[in-house]
């Protein structure tokens, strides 16, 4: 699979269940070629003879193995567009140990998302779109969620459930969950029947407002 992101709880059916391995190809139009799934499973293998990845804080600097960052690249293949430290806009991070495959370049042990999903808060502090995932999974009957935030301590939540699930005690129960993580901000909830697409044509299960947006409107 490519283009669109996939949970780890997604993989895991697809290949216990369905009996398919499951291999992502990391790219992007900028740069072509940036990592690969390694057969292992266990992350991705950069292509370092066509791309530099780095992955760096806020402040710019690099961040240690292990720890997530924004996504910096630059193209060593494109001689007529060059493209030195460019960021893509996505949260990564490099692995902390060497892959069990044998190969020694660098690993991607994981890709989390865009930046831009990044929910900041009030008081300055952000919660990653993951955290948001790892608490409303919780609940049986959820087939896909988005949650929107339309100012900085407001939040609505709509979701894709199943027929069997209720949608009165999904809502009680991982609406205050929701609610503890986002700080105690306000959260409308509702089920719709579809949640369509953005551009260009994938799901974006988190919309949050961008920082210096939030910062604005913490002031």
């Amino acid at each position: 699979y490519g283009a669109e992101g996939m949970s780890a709880e997604g993989k895991k059916f697809i290949e216990n269940e369905l009996g398919i391995p499951v291999f992502s190809q990391y790219s992007a139009v900028e740069s072509l070629q940036i990592a690969t799934t390694c057969e292992r499973r266990d992350g991705f293998h950069l292509h370092e003879d066509l791309c530099h990845v780095r992955i760096l804080d806020e402040s710019g600097r690099d961040v240690p193995a292990g720890q997530s960052g924004r996504v910096v690249i630059s193209n060593l293949l494109n001689r007529a567009t060059v493209l030195l430290n460019y960021e893509l806009g996505d949260v990564a991070s490099l692995s902390e140990a060497p892959c069990p495959c044998g190969r020694s370049g660098t690993l991607l042990r994981r890709i989390e998302g865009r930046s831009e999903d990044i929910v900041w808060l009030r008081d300055g502090s952000f919660v990653h779109p993951r955290a948001l995932w790892a608490v409303l999974k919780k609940e049986p009957g959820l087939l896909r969620f988005q949650i929107r935030q339309s100012e900085i301590d407001r939040f609505e939540l709509l979701v894709l459930l199943t027929d069997d699930c209720d949608p009165r005690g999904f809502f009680d129960k991982a609406g205050s969950r929701l609610r503890e993580v986002l700080r105690g901000a306000h959260v409308e909830m509702r089920q719709v029947s579809d949640l369509g697409l953005h551009e260009p044509g994938k799901h974006r299960p988190v919309i949050a407002l961008g920082r210096r947006q939030a910062a604005a409107a913490g002031r």
